[in-house]
C-alpha cells in the first residue's frame, strides 16, 4: 500500500469512528473542500465538508442509537470506495438495518 493509500485509509476509518461517536465537528475536519460524497441512493451526490455532513447526520438523527461497520474496503490512491453495515434503532424505537 502506498503512502497516499495508508493516508486515505486512516481517513476513512477516522470518518466511521466520528459518525459512531456523532461527532460532527470531526466528520467536516475529514473532508476535503471539495471532497463528493455519493452514498447508496441512487443519483445522489453531496459537495463539500457540511453538505456531507448534513446528509450524513440527517441519517443519524433519524437513529436513537446504531454503528456503522465496515462490510468492505478498497483504497486506490486518495480515493475511498467503504461499504457499510448499519445495526441501529430509530427514534421510534424500531430496529434499523441496511
Amino acid at each position: 500500500m502506498s503512502r497516499q493509500e495508508e493516508m486515505s485509509a486512516t481517513t476513512v476509518r477516522a470518518l466511521e469512528g466520528a459518525l459512531n461517536a456523532r461527532d460532527r465537528e470531526a466528520t467536516v475536519a475529514l473532508f476535503a473542500s471539495d471532497g463528493v460524497f455519493h452514498p447508496g441512493a441512487a443519483g445522489a451526490s453531496f459537495a463539500g465538508p457540511e453538505a456531507i455532513a448534513d446528509a450524513l447526520f440527517g441519517f443519524l438523527d433519524f437513529h436513537k442509537s446504531g454503528q456503522f461497520e465496515t462490510a468492505h474496503e478498497v483504497i486506490a490512491g486518495d480515493e475511498a470506495y467503504n461499504e457499510w453495515k448499519w445495526v441501529g434503532i430509530t427514534s421510534d424505537g424500531e430496529p434499523s438495518e441496511s
